[in-house]
């Protein structure tokens, strides 16, 4: 982690902030003045990882549009990218899975 975030510090001289996706082992989120790593805390079988990374984006940028705290945003993402790779959109809505997903989201 300690390189990921090293090299996302490099972007983030250009970029303001740098979301990198883990897969199962959740995400990292890197700003000019700090990191934070999350992941989901819950377990369930992955149905499907395709869309699952425009699932973290989409919700990220949702996030900030609703709470304008990176780390807040990143609690989002990382939801809306469990409920896609659980298949969950076809079975159960946003306020289910926002109600029901545990994430766990620290700095760095």
């Amino acid at each position: 982690i300690p390189s990921l975030v090293k090299a996302a510090r490099t972007l983030s001289q250009r970029i303001p902030l740098v979301l990198i996706s883990r897969g199962k082992l959740g995400a990292i989120l890197v700003t000019r003045e700090s990191a934070w790593e999350g992941r989901c805390l819950d377990r369930q079988r992955v149905v499907s990882t395709v869309g699952c990374g425009d699932a973290l984006l989409a919700g990220f940028l949702y996030g900030l549009t609703k709470y304008a705290r990176p780390q807040s945003a990143l609690v989002i993402a990382l939801k809306v990218a469990t409920a896609q790779a659980w298949g969950w959109p076809h079975k159960r809505n946003w306020a289910f899975a926002r109600k029901h997903l545990r994430v766990q989201v620290k700095p760095r």
